[in-house]
């Protein structure tokens, strides 16, 4: 089978199981879909409701069957054992035990992306989920029939990433996003443009598959911070003269962040560093940096007291290299001019 005959597309380390008939009966459903990690709910209440994310794909709340086989995945494959962060409410307090409050079935957050058909068009929804200004994930992908007329079901999947994200969500790590008519409607321009900016824009497949790997990673890792900042230094800066004192990689960041944030809609979210200079930030943020790099231990009480804490930073910093990704997808060419001056 030739590889442009192939129902799947997998990205980079991603994985693809495949399970002969019967082996796993819960798997064994009538269609494809997508588990989408993090949805909280969908805007619209009406029993059955779906919305339409791209041409044949249905973002709608999971069905009975679909939850038994979500369950299984995220048992297998990230070691979940409890379900409070899909089923669950309100914080309680049990003994020394905090839990949740169980929902109804019909509010429990599990959500999937229905499609027919390759999955080719689900891995570029993650590519613009992934520079999104929010910030959903998409745990895995089911084809329950790849051959055809044969019940033989695939999961597709980036094992560490799941693992990892997993980990977000019961540690309260990993927002839950509302799904309204404005995050579809965002994501479909999102997704378009990508799409057409691919030639324009060479290095932006590799940049968002760098983003999603950055999944991965424990959420406490101090690589993810060295890593988003690799992100931002490859998109908008070049390598300084040895000559030239002033064209430093921390004085092009600062400038060339500050002058993109008067430009892009939303702005940086600046207010959890109160009373302080932007590029008096982005100093402080380059001397983080810095010091994760060379095995220094950060420390927050002094000289980067200014940042508050490693998570501060660390979302600023993200926040920064989505909003130049998709900067790059709407001007390409400005993005392209702006690393080299």
């Amino acid at each position: 089978m030739s590889k442009q005959q192939l129902p799947w597309v997998l990205g980079n380390g991603t994985s693809a199981v495949i399970f002969p008939s019967g082996a796993r009966p819960a798997l064994e459903l009538a269609h494809n879909f997508s588990f989408v990690l993090n949805a909280s709910g969908l805007a619209d209440p009406t029993p059955n409701a779906t919305l339409t994310v791209a041409p044949g794909h249905e973002f709608r709340r999971a069905s009975r069957a679909e939850v038994v086989a979500i369950k299984e995945m995220l048992t297998t494959y990230a070691t979940a054992t409890t379900w409070e962060v899909w089923q669950g409410g309100e914080k309680v307090v049990k003994g020394n035990r905090t839990g949740r409050s169980p929902l109804p079935e019909d509010q429990w957050r599990y959500f999937v992306i229905e499609f027919q058909g390759p999955n080719s068009t689900i891995i570029e929804l993650e590519r613009a989920f992934s520079i999104a200004c929010f910030d959903l994930k998409i745990g895995f992908t089911l084809m329950p029939e790849i051959f055809r007329g044969k019940k033989t079901p695939m999961l597709i999947f980036h094992p560490a990433r799941l693992f990892s994200q997993v980990q977000c969500a019961y540690n309260e790590m990993l927002p839950f996003i509302e799904v309204t008519a404005a995050v579809v409607d965002n994501l479909i321009l999102l997704h378009k443009q990508i799409q057409t900016s691919d030639q324009r824009f060479e290095s932006l497949t590799r940049l968002t598959g760098q983003v999603l790997g950055l999944d991965a990673l424990p959420s406490d890792s101090p690589l993810l911070f060295l890593g988003y900042f690799a992100i931002l230094e490859s998109l908008i800066t070049h390598q300084p003269k040895k000559t030239d004192t002033i064209d430093s990689i921390t004085r092009q960041v600062k400038q060339k962040v500050l002058l993109l944030d008067n430009r892009w809609e939303p702005r940086l979210d600046y207010s959890t560093f109160p009373e302080s200079k932007r590029d008096t930030i982005w100093s402080k943020m380059y001397e983080y940096r810095s010091c994760l790099a060379h095995g220094a231990n950060p420390d927050f009480k002094k000289d980067l007291h200014l940042l508050g804490d490693r998570d501060r930073p660390l979302k600023l910093l993200k926040q920064t290299v989505k909003s130049v990704l998709r900067q790059a997808v709407i001007e390409p060419q400005l993005i392209l001019d702006l690393r080299n001056c």
